[in-house]
């Protein structure tokens, strides 16, 4: 004998639109890279903009720091920006495949 167990069904659940899913996880794929995109570059452009402001003054550094850190970002990119590609789509896959992002999944979640 199986035992009785409370389980909400699958069928009293409203699925949500498919086209709704596929506009709403191409949305998170470009957030996604958008957010990676700025971290990279604002990591790699701060480190090199730190090193090229130092001992200048204020008005100096920011100038010399803005210029080395566009210059620096943009050489990373151009070496590493496939793999920083790469990361940013197994992010965006990890996060899509465990539930992460809204409007994504199949079923919409009951409010109860």
């Amino acid at each position: 004998m199986e035992p009785e167990v409370a389980v909400e069904s699958v069928d009293n659940q409203k699925q949500r639109n498919m086209v709704v899913r596929a506009i709403a996880a191409i949305f998170w794929l470009l957030l996604t890279m958008l957010i990676v995109n700025m971290i990279v570059g604002g990591v790699v452009g701060g480190m090199a903009g730190t090193e090229a402001g130092a001992g200048k003054s204020m008005a100096d550094a920011a100038n010399a720091g803005a210029i080395a850190g566009q210059q620096a970002s943009a050489q990373f990119m151009s070496v590493h920006g496939g793999k920083v590609y790469l990361c940013e789509l197994a992010l965006w896959l990890a996060l899509l495949l465990t539930g992460k992002y809204p409007w994504v999944s199949k079923y919409k979640k009951s409010k109860a």
